[in-house]
C-alpha cells in the first residue's frame, strides 16, 4: 500500500525543531573583482580590449538554522541561471535582469545597479515553490545543508514532508485549478509529479468534495495502472499532490499524435484501462468518465 504523508504547511518549519534545515533567504551584501586566469585570455580578448578582470557577487546564503555561508558568483554564471530557468518556468521571463554591457561592464555604477538588480531577481526567484533544482545548484546548497537533514524516517516516526522537501525540476502541465511539476525529492533524489491546487480555486468551482475524493482513493490505491498519491500536504492558499511520475504522457496526447491507434495498440490500451477500472470497481469505486480524468498509467511502451 503506498505510504502517505502529510503535514500542516510550510509555517510548521518556523517552530519544528526537528524541521529540516534549509534556505531562508540571500543578500548580496559587497562585490568584488578578480583577475582573469592568464591561460583563459584569448586572442579575440586581447585585439577588443576585453578587461582582463572580473567582477563577482558575493552572495550571502542564510539557512532557516540561522546558518550562513557564502557564494561569489559572475554576470556570467547569473545569466546562465537565468536562461536555463527562462526556458522551463514563465514566470522568470517577467522578472527583471541586468542586461549585458560589453564596454562599461566594470564601471562602479554599472556593478551597484547589477548588485541591486541582482538582489530583487534572487528574492523573486525564492517565491517559487518547490524551489528550481538549478538555483539550489547556484547556490551550492548541496554543499552546505547536510543530506541528513531529509531523512524520511526517526525514531519520532514517519517524515512529515513539506514543500521545501523537494526540488522543483520543470513544469509538466498547466490546468484551471493549479500546475503540475516535475520534482525531486531532497533526500532519495526519486522523481515524481506534483500537482499544485489553488484552494481558492477549489471552492470557486465547489469542487472541495471531489479533491477530498480524489486524494482518499489515490492514496488508498496501490495498481500498476493507476498512478499512486504518495505525499499530500498542504499550505495556507494551496494543496500539493506528490504522485508516481509516468513518463508515456497522457494517451489523448499519444491519439492525437498518431490519429489513429493500430489494432494490437488499442488491445494494449484498452486491456490496461480495463484492469484499472476493474480495481477501482473491486473496491467499491466507481468512475464515471473514465477517458476525462482517470489517472492512468499509460502508455509505457
Amino acid at each position: 500500500m503506498a505510504s502517505l504523508a502529510s503535514s500542516k504547511g510550510d509555517e510548521d518549519a518556523l517552530t519544528d525543531p526537528d524541521a529540516p534545515v534549509d534556505l531562508a533567504t540571500v543578500d548580496i551584501l559587497d562585490t568584488g573583482s578578480r583577475v582573469k586566469d592568464p591561460a583563459k585570455v584569448t586572442l579575440l580578448d586581447k585585439l577588443t580590449f576585453k578587461p582582463r578582470s572580473y567582477t563577482y557577487y558575493n552572495i550571502t546564503v542564510i539557512l532557516t538554522d540561522g546558518k550562513s555561508f557564502t557564494v561569489d558568483r559572475r554576470f556570467s554564471e547569473f545569466y546562465i541561471l537565468h536562461r536555463l530557468l527562462r526556458r522551463k518556468f514563465a514566470m522568470v521571463k517577467t522578472l527583471n535582469f541586468p542586461k549585458k554591457k560589453f564596454f562599461s561592464n566594470m564601471a562602479k555604477r554599472t556593478i551597484e545597479e547589477r548588485r541591486s538588480l541582482f538582489i530583487e531577481y534572487l528574492q523573486q526567484l525564492l517565491t517559487l515553490h518547490p524551489r528550481p533544482f538549478d538555483f539550489n545548484r547556484f547556490l551550492s546548497l548541496a554543499d552546505h545543508v547536510p543530506t541528513a537533514s531529509y531523512v524520511g524516517e526517526s525514531d519520532a516516526g514517519p517524515k512529515k514532508y513539506g514543500i521545501n522537501d523537494f526540488e522543483l525540476m520543470r513544469v509538466l502541465g498547466k490546468g484551471s485549478f493549479g500546475k503540475v511539476f516535475l520534482v525531486q525529492l531532497k533526500s532519495s533524489k526519486q522523481i515524481y509529479a506534483m500537482k499544485v491546487l489553488k484552494k481558492s480555486e477549489v471552492i470557486r468551482r465547489k469542487q472541495v468534495e471531489h479533491t477530498k475524493t480524489e486524494r482518499r482513493i489515490m492514496g488508498a490505491t496501490d495498481h500498476p495502472f493507476i498512478v499512486t498519491l504518495r505525499y499530500a500536504f498542504q499550505t495556507e492558499d494551496k494543496l500539493y499532490f506528490v504522485t508516481d511520475y509516468c513518463r508515456g504522457g497522457e494517451l489523448f496526447f499519444h491519439l492525437k499524435k498518431m490519429k489513429v491507434f493500430t489494432e494490437p495498440m488499442v488491445q494494449f490500451y484498452s486491456a490496461e484501462i480495463f484492469c484499472g477500472l476493474s480495481h477501482l470497481h473491486s473496491h467499491k469505486y466507481v468512475f464515471t468518465d473514465p477517458f476525462n480524468g482517470l489517472p492512468l498509467n499509460v502508455p509505457r511502451c
